[in-house]
């Protein structure tokens, strides 16, 4: 009797008894394991290592490190708006309250 009730386990989980009432659990394990700390890390390395950036030395004139910063700049900005947005003014703003 013992072998069969190991192999009738249902892959549901078992319902929780909350308040009196008895609610199931939709837990679900995920399919995937999670990767050992060390497998990132390693992962973290090899994509690090792909990233190159342009260090100053590589930019041969003056002229080219100008330019660089300034696109830089450029691209790290935050647009202005062209048009302003009308404001109203604070104190002719009208709280309408309830009637007594």
């Amino acid at each position: 009797m013992s072998d069969e009730e190991g192999d009738l386990q249902s892959s549901l989980s078992p319902a929780v008894k909350v308040g009196g009432m008895r609610i199931a659990r939709h837990v679900r394990e995920p399919e995937e394991k999670p990767l050992p700390k060390s497998e990132l890390m390693k992962q973290a390395a090899e994509h690090n290592s792909e990233i190159t950036a342009v260090s100053a030395n590589d930019l041969v004139t003056r002229e080219e490190r100008e330019f660089h910063d300034r696109t830089v700049k450029v691209t790290h900005s935050k647009p202005q708006p062209t048009v302003t947005k009308p404001h109203q003014d604070p104190s002719l703003r009208i709280i309408q309250q309830p009637l007594k």
